[in-house]
This record gives structure tokens, C-alpha cells and sequence, in this order.
């Protein structure tokens, strides 16, 4: 409903295409562009860029020094990142404060089994599919090589069988299905 209504709420007054906006769109599907049409018939927003202003204390922070920036590019090719491109210098920038998070994950989570305790907890809930995602990417083994406590960690909530639900290729699946 809200992808299908966007237009009727998007303001047409603010373009970053080559004209007057004629319409927005975001496609509602896996793998689907968010962007607007311009009355010239080129289209605008193949990027989206979000700030995370949330700090170690899980407090909001809108310092610009303290947010975490993720630009994503969006391409209409490549099945599981929506053909992002590696932006390897953007990458190589973030390192060091990866880093530091997954030292503060792993500190937080120390012995206990989930990192609210012996208890899954909504934290657990919202961090395993990030580092889910993160345990696939090449820089992985060098983020998590100091913290097994987390290596063991995502392994118990992966096994859970709300996660095994919904792997990346299941959700793909049923995004190809519908």
C-alpha cells in the first residue's frame, strides 16, 4: 500500500532529475528501485544515502562525527546485493570503526548467550540480521577473527527456525514466486 501510494504523498517540488518531477516510484518487489520520472522522461535517484545516528549506548546522537553513512547505488543487475558495486575505498574508510563496534558488540555480549542474557532479547533479534549479512562479506573473517564470542552467537541465532525462514535466498525465492 504505501509503495503503491507514494506518489499521492511524495512532493513533486524538490528534484534532483534534469526537470519538473512527473512522477515517484518505488517498485514493490525484491531488488525494486526507488526513484522518481521526470517530465523530460529521464529518471532520477539510483542512490540512497542513510545516516545511522545511534551511538555505542544505543542512544540517538546527531553529531556528524559520531553517524555511521551507507551509500547505496542502485543497478538493475545481480541477484543478492541488487548489483551494488564495491566501493572499496569506502570500505577500507570504515574499517577502523567496524572494528571498534564488533569489539563493543563482542564486550557486551561476553559469555552470556544472547546479549541480553540466557534469554533472546529484541538486541539479538535486530543485530542478527546485520551480522548475518556481514558474515558473507570478504571482510568478515578479519572483523570477527578476535571475537568468537560473536562467531558462536550469530551460529545459535541462525539456527533458530524463524531464521532459517528466512535465509536471503528464501526471501529471494518468494520475492521470484510472487
Amino acid at each position: 500500500m504505501f509503495t503503491e501510494r507514494i506518489d499521492r504523498r511524495w512532493s513533486k517540488s524538490h528534484s534532483i532529475g534534469t526537470g519538473p518531477i512527473k512522477e515517484s516510484i518505488i517498485e514493490p518487489f525484491v531488488g525494486g528501485r526507488w526513484y522518481t520520472r521526470c517530465e523530460d522522461g529521464s529518471d532520477a535517484g539510483v542512490q540512497l544515502i542513510v545516516t545511522w545516528e545511534i551511538n555505542a549506548a544505543w542512544k540517538p546522537d546527531s553529531r556528524v562525527a559520531c553517524a555511521s553513512e551507507i551509500e547505496v547505488r542502485f543497478s538493475p543487475d545481480g541477484p543478492r546485493l541488487m548489483g551494488l558495486k564495491t566501493d572499496h575505498d569506502a570500505i577500507a574508510a570504515v574499517m577502523p570503526r567496524a572494528h571498534a563496534v564488533l569489539t563493543e558488540l563482542a564486550q557486551r555480549l561476553g559469555e552470556s548467550q544472547f546479549f541480553v542474557g540466557d534469554s533472546i532479547s529484541l538486541a539479538d533479534l535486530m543485530l542478527g540480521p546485520q551480522l548475518d549479512f556481514l558474515q558473507d562479506m570478504p571482510e568478515w573473517e578479519a572483523l570477527s577473527a578476535h571475537h568468537e564470542n560473536l562467531r558462536a552467537w550469530i551460529g545459535r541465532i541462525n539456527a533458530r527456525p524463524s531464521m532459517e525462514a528466512t535465509t536471503w535466498e528464501r526471501v529471494a525465492a518468494m520475492g521470484k514466486a510472487a
